[in-house]
Order: C-alpha cells, then structure tokens, then sequence
C-alpha cells in the first residue's frame, strides 16, 4: 500500500470516530467540516515515517474493530486538564489506564515538542494569535493548549506506538528540524485552501526552512 493509501485510509476512520464523539454542548461544528480534518490530519501524516504510518494504522484499524473510539478517547484525556472533577467521575472509568512507562515516554515527548511550538509561535505571531496556547497554562474550560491537545492524542497510543514516536522526535530534535515547522511552512501541503490560508496568516512573516 502507497503512503498516500495508508494516509487516507488511516483519516477515513478517524473521521468516522470523529462523528460519534459526544460533546457536552451538543454537536460542535467542527464535526461537519471534513475538509479542514482531512487537511489538518494529512499535513501530521505526511511527515510521518512509513514505520510510524504502518503501526498506526494496524492500531487504529484494530481499535475499530474493538469498538473503541480513539478520537472520544482523545478528547476525553484532554479534559483530566480542562474539566479534572468531570474528568474523574465520568470519563477516567471507563478509559485505559496508562503504564508507568507510557506516562514517561509521554512527558519525554512534551518536552521536546513544547519547546518548538512555543518557537514557532514566537516566529509566526499570527499564526500563534489564532492558534491554540502553547502551554497548559493556557487551558480553559472548553478550550485545550497544544499541550493538553498532545498529551490527548498521545494518551491514546500504545506503548509501542509511543516508543517509535518518542524515537521519531528524538532524531528530529538531533537533526535541528522542528515538526510544527514541517507541518504548517507553506510549500508542505498541496491543498489549495490550506495554502491560501497560510499564506494570509503567514503573510508578513519571515519565511522559516524548519531548521
């Protein structure tokens, strides 16, 4: 199977677990904008390495097929941040519990790509005046940082996944290559709206290689 499959496959079923996610305030809108997830996703995937692809489709396919949402999932970890008392009585019950050994290779992986954003945020002050906050410091009921996002997603993974992704990062950070870099430079993604979009809140920006 090419990349490109794999990708593609790999959003299709993260866009249908998408669609069952429960949200306390009913639907959010972002659930009708398949677009924007399809864009925001292949620009993650696509820089990821075959490796990482093919471990995270065997995953999510067999958590499918388990019945088990790893994008509720997702957004459920967020709130031990954003809503800890809800978090508690209502979602940690019924989610896997995470390892020792998960927890650290996750705050192994926060303390390299926290640092990034918050560069990439200094780099592109318009970007980041839109975006996300950074750090968890920024969370707020009903609205997660980068950080609280991440800690989301990766609290979803396997240790094994983690392992690889913890891995992957590591020689990013040797090589001086930051991922957000590779994501949101301009020239990485061939979707029409997500290059006019960059390109209006990069607008006046120095342009940045990545390194």
């Amino acid at each position: 199977m090419e990349k490109k499959e794999k990708i593609n496959k790999i959003i299709e079923i993260e866009w249908n677990m998408f669609q069952d996610v429960q949200n306390i305030g009913g639907r959010a809108s972002c659930q009708d904008d398949k677009e924007t997830f399809v864009i925001m996703r292949t620009s993650q995937f696509e820089n990821w390495t075959e490796a990482l692809l093919d471990a995270y489709l065997a995953y999510i396919e067999k958590a499918e097929r388990e019945g088990r949402n790893l994008i509720a999932e997702k957004y459920g970890r967020m709130m031990k941040y954003t809503e800890p008392r809800y978090y508690e009585e209502q979602i940690k019950p019924y989610i896997p519990a995470l390892s020792a050994h998960a927890e650290q290779m996750i705050e192994e992986i926060i303390a390299i790509i926290v640092p990034w954003e918050a560069e990439f945020a200094k780099r592109y002050p318009k970007l980041g005046r839109v975006s996300r906050p950074v750090t968890a410091e920024g969370d707020k009921s009903g609205f997660t940082s980068m950080e609280t996002y991440a800690r989301g997603e990766l609290g979803t993974y396997s240790e094994e996944l983690l392992a690889m992704y913890l891995d992957y990062m590591k020689v990013l950070k040797e090589d001086e290559v930051s991922f957000p870099f590779l994501l949101f430079v301009p020239t990485q993604t061939k979707h029409r709206r997500a290059r006019a979009l960059r390109q209006s809140i990069l607008e006046g920006s120095e342009p940045h290689a990545g390194k």
